[in-house]
């Protein structure tokens, strides 16, 4: 029996054992690595703030902070950090971050935005040695 439509001869490539195989071990191993890297980005969002705990370890002490690591604090620049500095030398040390609205052009918001990177050491290193050592 003849029938009208002659089926089709030729398969697609898509359709070959040995190419499915491959297609699947490619899928297998794409969805491996982005499993693994949402994995590993599911710690802490970096849009988080930083906890107490978290800022002590990136403390810049504005009391002894050269002015080159001072303009590296975000919404300071060099110019804001020679104010800095130079508010240092001529008034003396910060007693806390709230201290440096005396300097010109820093205010709470600019406090806000390095708070979380900045401290001031409760003494100069030379008044806890002398106090130690009569």
């Amino acid at each position: 029996m003849n029938s009208s439509n002659p089926t089709p001869t030729r398969h697609s490539p898509l359709l070959q054992p040995s190419v499915q195989w491959t297609l699947a071990v490619v899928l297998l191993l794409c969805f491996g690595v982005l499993g693994g890297r949402i994995v590993s980005q599911s710690g802490t969002p970096r849009s988080e703030p930083l906890r107490d705990t978290d800022a002590k370890l990136l403390c810049l002490d504005l009391n002894t902070a050269a002015e080159h690591e001072l303009s590296l604090l975000p919404t300071v620049g060099p110019v804001l950090a020679n104010r800095i500095v130079q508010d240092r030398q001529q008034r003396g040390r910060f007693e806390s971050i709230d201290d440096l609205r005396r300097v010109t052009g820093i205010g709470p918001k600019t406090i806000a935005e390095i708070a979380a990177y900045c401290c001031v050491d409760a003494a100069p290193r030379g008044d806890v040695i002398a106090a130690n050592h009569p």
